[in-house]
């Protein structure tokens, strides 16, 4: 997957909001897999 570039306004929208992600059942019911607040790094940190 090719490192996608993150400009300062993205960073901080990703890293002051948590991070939900979800699927949905065959009916349209939303299942939550994960929450959290993450941080950006450079492509150099792992």
């Amino acid at each position: 997957m090719k490192p996608v570039r993150i400009d300062w306004e993205l960073k901080k929208l990703i890293e002051e909001n948590a991070l939900a992600l979800s699927t949905t059942d065959d009916k349209g019911n939303p299942h939550c897999i994960a929450v959290g607040y993450v941080k950006v790094v450079s492509r150099n940190n792992s």
